[in-house]
C-alpha cells in the first residue's frame, strides 16, 4: 500500500529509539520507486526481506492475481525479480522471504525457489497451520520456516495489525478494533512465550504503526522483556554460530 511506504520514515524514526533491529518485507516495485528510502532501512541496521516483485493481489500493482493461483514459473519470476532488484539497486542480498498475505496465499513450492537462491529462511505460514504447529522447522533443503505467532483469541489467524484493525473477515472484525485489546493480547502472547521459553514472531503493517500509539507501548514491552529480541537474519547468525561450537 502507498500508505505503508509513506509511513516508513516515521517507522524508522520510532525504531531509532530502541536497541533492537527489525525485518522489513519489501516489494520490488516499491524498491524501484523509492530507492533512497529502502537504502535508509539498511543503513539504519535493519533487515530487508524479499516480498515478491509486484505482490500479487496488491491493490496498487497487481490486484487481480493471487500468489497461490499463478503458475509456478510466475511465482518463481516474482521471487527472483524482487531479489535482483534489491541486489542491484540496494547492493544488498536478502536471505529471507515472505509470501503475500501470509497463509492465505501460501504454497509450499516456494521453498524450492528459495533454495535455488540460497535463501536461509521464509516466514510465510500461520503457526497452527504450519507443519510444526508454530515452531521453526525445515521444510526443504536448508530453508527454515519461521511461522508467524497466532492471535491468542483466534488461533487460526496470525497476530498482526491487519487482523486487529482492518480485517473484513466476519469471524474477526467485531472481536478487536480497540487499542487496549490489542495491547492486552500482545502482552498475553509475550507472557506466554516467556513462561514456555517459546519464540514470538509478530508482524505489523507500517500504516498501522504510525496511526496507533499502542505500538510505542508494545515496543517498550519488547525492549523491557527478559528475552533476546532478534530479527530473522540475527537468528540465522546465532544458529550458524551454534553449529561451529
Amino acid at each position: 500500500m502507498l500508505e505503508d511506504i509513506a509511513a516508513l520514515p516515521d517507522i524508522l524514526k520510532l525504531l531509532s529509539g530502541y536497541k533492537f533491529k527489525t525485518s522489513f518485507a519489501c516489494i520490488g516495485k516499491w524498491v524501484e520507486k523509492h530507492v533512497d528510502l529502502h537504502l535508509r532501512i539498511i543503513n539504519e541496521g535493519h533487515e530487508i526481506i524479499n516480498h515478491t516483485y509486484s505482490h500479487p493481489n496488491s491493490e496498487v500493482f497487481n490486484p487481480d492475481r493471487r500468489f497461490d493461483q499463478i503458475t509456478y514459473r510466475e511465482r518463481e519470476e516474482e521471487v527472483i525479480r524482487c531479489h535482483e532488484v534489491i541486489n542491484k539497486l540496494l547492493n544488498y542480498t536478502p536471505i529471507g522471504f515472505r509470501v503475500p498475505h501470509f497463509g492465505n496465499q501460501f504454497t509450499d513450492d516456494i521453498y524450492k525457489i528459495l533454495s535455488g537462491l540460497n535463501y536461509r529462511y521464509s516466514s510465510s505460514t500461520v503457526a497452527l497451520r504450519s507443519q510444526s504447529r508454530g515452531y521453526p522447522y525445515r521444510p526443504y533443503g536448508g530453508v527454515i520456516e519461521f511461522p508467524v505467532s497466532p492471535c491468542p483469541r483466534h488461533p487460526l489467524a496470525c497476530f498482526d495489525s491487519y487482523h486487529f484493525f482492518r480485517t473484513a473477515h466476519p469471524a474477526y472484525k467485531f472481536s478487536h478494533r480497540h487499542r487496549e485489546d490489542f495491547i492486552k493480547c500482545f502482552n498475553k502472547l509475550l507472557k506466554s512465550a516467556g513462561q514456555s521459553g517459546a519464540y514470538l514472531n509478530v508482524y505489523f503493517d507500517p500504516l498501522d504503526v504510525v496511526e496507533n500509539d499502542a505500538f510505542r507501548l508494545i515496543l517498550n514491552a519488547i525492549a523491557g522483556a527478559d528475552a533476546a529480541v532478534l530479527n530473522y537474519s540475527e537468528i540465522i547468525q546465532r544458529l550458524d554460530a551454534a553449529k561451529k561450537v
